[in-house]
């Protein structure tokens, strides 16, 4: 085993099964992409949601009472190591785009997430869908959306850590009128939410009836993301779009587009995201990206859930759609497989887990010989 960076105490690393007794040191290490999850369980708020504070949950030691309800939930404990050997299988895949007109005036890309979720509120299918909003300085508002205009107001990429599992803690204690919930979220927010269910924690997560992941490069904290913006020249509240096309992109209020090398934007990146293998979620029911495509979609139907929320939104003629091309998933596997070598080549060097990632990267070897 090589000389770890960092010496944890009770986190052992991604593959260990040991659950340390609380999350702080994975928070402290730059280790957490704040899904949220763990300030939606914590009984006494030693790790709390505060909206000042977006860039991480901000803990109080001393209230912890070391229940380890936070560990649980936290999708960098515990991680599979089948998900760093092959990307998940869809059912079904699809190149989309909305045909909701006021959706497509303001969606990231094809808008088919937005199409989804509204097709399921208006079908009764779900009573609503765990999103996230912004504020005009692009720090994230996770709301919980009702309506059709809900939708359209969270609609767009964020690019920073968005705690929007901190809204199950509603699904426990404070909107007993919710009883199917749609969760949107990156594949770490999306493990967390399967984590749960894994652990037995219901009254967060028996309510969760779909969700859709987002394909997921990288992701940056919110005061990370106004050093970039500074770097780049911009200002926060003159950005009225982010993209990323092989560069990463600023759309302003006066039309003007400003461009930013993706190189330069790794510098502010932290370790939560290096160590991530998931491109494509393992869990979610549906998984939706762009990755260059521009004014469409990749759909990936996962399981018999997403065909539900799929059919849902066919037969109420919100997206146009045609089979996805096969050089389009090629590029999706590929950029998936890269994460996870990436994320194999992270964990070696930060946590000096040599002797296991070796071992993971021959079962990489000996799946993509039996293909």
């Amino acid at each position: 085993m090589a000389t770890p960076k960092i010496r944890f105490y009770t986190y052992r690393g991604p593959f260990s099964n040991i659950i340390p007794v609380n999350v702080f040191e994975i928070i402290n290490a730059d280790l957490c992409s704040y899904c949220g999850f763990c300030t939606a369980v914590c009984p006494t708020k030693a790790v709390n949601y505060i909206f000042e504070e977006p860039d991480h949950p901000v803990i109080t030691e001393d209230a912890c009472v070391y229940c380890s309800l936070c560990s649980m939930v936290c999708p960098h404990v515990a991680m599979k190591k089948e998900m760093f050997i092959e990307p998940p299988v869809p059912k079904e895949k699809y190149l989309a785009r909305t045909k909701i007109e006021a959706l497509g005036k303001v969606a990231q890309d094809g808008g088919v997430t937005s199409s989804l979720i509204i097709a399921a509120l208006e079908e009764g299918l779900i009573d609503a869908a765990f999103l996230v909003a912004r504020d005009e300085y692009w720090r994230p508002v996770p709301i919980i959306a009702k309506t059709k205009e809900d939708v359209i107001k969270a609609a767009g990429s964020k690019y920073v850590y968005s705690p929007v599992n901190h809204l199950l803690e509603a699904l426990a204690y404070t909107h007993p009128e919710l009883n199917k919930v749609l969760a949107v979220g990156l594949p770490c927010q999306i493990r967390a939410i399967q984590r749960a269910r894994e652990v037995g924690l219901r009254k967060f997560v028996s309510k969760v009836a779909y969700t859709i992941s987002i394909m997921c490069s990288e992701n940056w904290q919110w005061s990370k993301m106004l050093e970039m913006m500074k770097s780049a020249g911009v200002k926060p509240e003159e950005v009225v779009k982010k993209n990323i096309k092989a560069k990463f992109y600023f759309y302003l209020k006066d039309g003007r587009t400003v461009e930013y090398s993706l190189k330069d934007a790794a510098k502010f990146l932290i370790p939560a995201c290096r160590h991530c293998p998931e491109f494509l979620s393992y869990y979610s029911d549906v998984t939706v990206g762009a990755l260059g495509l521009i004014g469409w979609n990749a759909v990936l139907i996962m399981n018999d859930k997403g065909e539900e929320l799929w059919k849902a939104t066919v037969e109420r003629g919100y997206v146009e759609y045609q089979p996805l091309p096969e050089d389009r998933w090629t590029k999706i596997v590929k950029f998936d497989r890269r994460k996870k070598r990436n994320a194999l080549k992270f964990i070696a060097a930060f946590y000096g887990l040599t002797e296991e990632v070796e071992a993971i990267k021959a079962l990489r070897k000996k799946a993509k010989e039996a293909k």
